[in-house]
């Protein structure tokens, strides 16, 4: 899991819809996940404070160095104080992963981006417990992991008709 770049985060929205971001996540010593989200982007937060039933899923292992790495989806219960963080202090582990991944992130502290992104790093801390961890094998190892979604048993989504997919 530590070495994933990036996961899908999933909340739920006011009417239990499932919502997917792409985010980065830290792992705490203590087994917590940390992720953030901007105060510009906050509905993350906002969807956690009302339900904090989340789950994330660590898929892509791009930029993992990581050969036929496993599919992992954790559940579990996430938290969002109000405290807005404005620089890394209670997260230096999540920023310097951060830094370290993402190293072109670093020019918007300097001069001059800084002064235009600083809205960027006001950001509200997200912590999940979770409760259940199941490993899957990666996905080329699944049966028919290349077959259309029809194919595979599975029938197609809403609207897939529009996009050619059938």
């Amino acid at each position: 899991m530590d070495a994933y770049r990036t996961c899908e985060f999933v909340t739920l929205a006011k009417d239990g819809t499932p919502l997917a971001w792409p985010t980065a996540v830290a792992r705490r010593e203590d087994g917590t996940l940390l992720l953030t989200t901007s105060l510009a982007f906050a509905q993350k937060a906002f969807n956690v404070r009302r339900d904090g039933r989340v789950a994330l899923l660590f898929s892509d292992p791009t930029g993992s160095g990581l050969e036929h790495a496993p599919q992992i989806f954790v559940s579990g219960r996430a938290e969002c104080p109000d405290t807005v963080m404005t620089g890394p202090r209670g997260a230096e582990e999540y920023w310097r992963r951060l830094f370290e991944r993402q190293p072109h992130s670093r020019a918007y502290l300097r001069l001059p981006m800084r002064p235009m992104m600083s809205w960027y790093y006001l950001r509200l801390l997200i912590t999940v417990d979770p409760e259940q961890v199941i490993v899957r094998p990666p996905l080329e190892e699944l049966p028919n992991h290349d077959l259309p979604a029809t194919a595979a048993g599975t029938p197609p989504l809403p609207g897939a008709e529009q996009l050619g997919r059938t």
